[in-house]
């Protein structure tokens, strides 16, 4: 039985290289604010996760070409099918942050602290 190379797998599974990826994104596509910042984060995870199902399809057709009774066709599909959701996510990303861009800074939103859940009640009246 023919075994699946993971050395190209997991590569994509190193916590420092993912966070060169998002610093290099990060200075490319300077985010301004905390909802720019989390648009750049999608985009990288799409990027990344492209990477690693590449990763998987690329040696699942070395399998399949080593090992020709293996049916791989199905997981092949299954992984071209993710990647083009992944794509799909990553251009729509990619599209919003540039309409965000485009748009004056946003003042940032200054919450109240919530009001309190106990309430004080009145002398002999409902509570307030």
């Amino acid at each position: 039985m023919t075994k699946i190379d993971l050395s190209s797998i997991t590569r994509y599974t190193d916590s420092g290289e993912f966070k060169q990826l998002r610093e290099a994104y990060i200075a490319e596509l300077a985010p301004r604010d905390l909802v720019e910042t989390h648009l750049v984060d999608h985009i990288v995870h799409a990027v990344w996760n492209r990477r690693r199902l590449y990763a998987m399809e690329t040696e699942l057709w070395k399998l399949g070409q080593l090992d020709p009774s293996r049916n791989v066709l199905p997981a092949i599909n299954r992984i071209s099918s993710s990647i083009s959701r992944l794509t799909t996510q990553h251009l729509n990303a990619v599209k919003m942050l540039q309409k965000f861009q485009k748009q004056p800074l946003r003042a940032p939103i200054v919450r109240e602290a919530p009001l309190s859940t106990t309430r004080k009640r009145r002398k002999g009246g409902p509570a307030a």
